[in-house]
């Protein structure tokens, strides 16, 4: 698993701890970038949605940032 070979996104919740997803990734030296633009989701490998209290929060989340349809 090399992460120059793999594109990893992390959706940036804000009601959630992205701090520890983004330490675990740091110390596994695995790349990540922010899912900002659902124009990316298509050129993604690995799509990370951290830990909700909601799913209709989230859902709320990607409809408003036009993460999805």
């Amino acid at each position: 698993f090399e992460s120059n070979k793999m594109t990893i996104f992390i959706v940036p919740f804000t009601f959630c701890n992205l701090g520890s997803l983004t330490n675990a990734l740091s110390k596994l030296s695995l790349d990540y970038d922010y899912l900002t633009v659902n124009s990316r989701v298509l050129k993604s490998d690995v799509i990370l949605l951290p830990g909700v209290g909601t799913f209709e929060q989230g859902m709320r989340f990607l409809s408003s940032n036009n993460l999805i349809p």
